[in-house]
C-alpha cells in the first residue's frame, strides 16, 4: 500500500467509524413515533393511534401496550372513570389475546390533571406474554369516546384499535 492510500484511509476510517456509530443508536419507542405521527384538526378534533413498548417482547415477561390519544386545541373528551355532565366517559376495551394476559389496568399518562382529557393523553396497560408465546400477536382493542368543544358535543364514536407485539425467541 503506497502512503497515498495510506493517508486516504486514515482520514476515511474516522469518518466511516462515526457514521457506523450514528447508525447504533437507539431508536425511540413505537409510542414516541407514534405520538409525533398522530395529528387533529378542527375537521378531525381527535387522533388515536396504539403501538407496544418495546417492539420486541420475550415470552415469559410483560411490555406495554399504549392508546395514544390527541385532542385539538379547544376540544376534549371525558375522563374513563367519569364525565363531567352529558357527555359520555372514554372507555377501553379488548380481550387479552391467546398467549398473553393483562397485568393490571389502564394507566392514564398525562401532562395537565384538568377534569378532562385535553392535548396527548396516553392509556398505558402491562401485557404479560406467555412462556409458550412465540410469533406475532395481534392486541384488537376499542376505544370509546366523544368529542366535545365549549359549545357542543359530537356523537359518541368507537374506534378499532389494534397493537403488533412482536414475541422474541427466549
Amino acid at each position: 500500500m503506497n502512503l497515498r492510500m495510506s493517508r486516504l484511509i486514515g482520514c476515511l476510517l474516522p469518518l466511516l467509524l462515526m457514521g457506523c456509530a450514528s447508525v447504533q443508536r437507539e431508536s425511540p419507542p413505537p409510542s414516541d413515533r407514534l405520538e409525533r405521527a398522530l395529528a387533529a384538526s378542527a375537521d378531525f378534533p381527535v387522533a388515536t393511534g396504539a403501538a407496544v413498548d418495546p417492539a420486541f417482547c420475550r415470552p415469559g415477561q410483560a411490555c406495554d401496550v399504549v392508546v395514544i390519544v390527541r385532542t385539538a386545541r379547544g376540544w376534549h373528551i371525558s375522563p374513563m372513570d367519569l364525565s363531567t355532565g352529558p357527555e359520555i366517559a372514554t372507555s377501553l376495551s379488548g380481550a387479552a389475546p391467546t398467549g398473553t394476559s393483562w397485568g393490571g389496568p389502564w394507566k392514564v399518562q398525562r401532562q395537565d390533571q384538568g377534569p378532562v382529557y385535553e392535548g396527548t393523553v396516553r392509556f398505558v396497560r402491562a401485557l404479560k406474554i406467555d412462556r409458550e408465546a412465540r410469533g406475532e400477536i395481534t392486541v384488537p382493542l376499542k376505544l370509546t369516546y366523544q368529542a366535545c368543544d365549549a359549545f357542543s358535543c359530537r356523537p359518541p364514536i368507537s374506534v378499532p384499535l389494534s397493537a403488533l407485539v412482536k414475541v422474541a425467541a427466549k
